[in-house]
């Protein structure tokens, strides 16, 4: 339609046609700070996105943002939930210093980072976020040296049971050859070991007699 070239006028005129009665109300409401720029689209776009946006409860965005503590999660998950429901709370210049301060108040109890927080007279939220990502890179550490070292353990273990267990077998397998073997002595009649009474030479004497 070649709206390019028309004046803001026109097509502000333009976009409440389509926008329809109820828009044109609203538009007609509005108050700006010179009487010209109700003729221009990018300020009257300005007021109709402000007015139909979904008004924030400031209030109940802050108690969200509060509420919000780490729950068995690594603390990068943590932390960028805060930045995103910060947004929405209408900090401005306090956004970080109230960051830090929910790191602080939300991170895990069963840690000692609450305390390293506490110790430190001038924490910013920079360094917060330091001190944090130290002790969960220390704890992945502590994870990983005990997971080593547990199958490092089972290797063993299993070493172990294999040699008493062969041991075993061996056992099993020379018990009766040493069985067989007492009892036995070495024959005078015919030069052989054998037991008591299984002389091959006994027989023949006893016919013999």
């Amino acid at each position: 339609m070649g709206l390019e070239t028309k004046p803001d006028a026109r097509k502000v005129a333009l976009l409440l046609t389509i926008a329809g009665p109820q828009a044109i109300e609203v538009y007609n409401t509005f108050v700006y700070e010179e009487q010209a720029d109700k003729d221009k689209l990018d300020k009257v776009l300005e007021k109709l996105y402000a007015h139909y946006s979904p008004r924030k409860n400031e209030t109940y965005e802050r108690y969200v943002f509060r509420s919000r503590v780490q729950q068995h999660e690594p603390f990068d998950s943590f932390l960028t939930d805060l930045k995103l429901k910060a947004q929405s709370c209408n900090f401005a210049t306090l956004r970080d210093s109230m960051i830090r301060d929910q790191i602080v108040f939300g991170v895990e109890e069963d840690t000692k980072v609450r305390e390293r927080l506490l110790r430190e007279t001038e924490l910013t939220c920079e360094a917060a976020i330091q001190i944090c990502h130290d002790a969960s890179e220390l704890s992945q550490m502590h994870v990983r040296t005990f997971s080593e070292m547990a199958g490092a353990a089972n290797v063993s273990d299993g070493a172990a049971v294999g040699a008493v267990s062969s041991q075993g077998k061996w056992r099993a397998q020379t018990r009766p050859t040493q069985r067989s073997e007492e009892g036995t002595f070495s024959c005078k009649r015919c030069g052989s070991k054998h037991k008591p009474r299984q002389c091959p030479a006994f027989a023949v004497y006893v016919i013999c007699i």
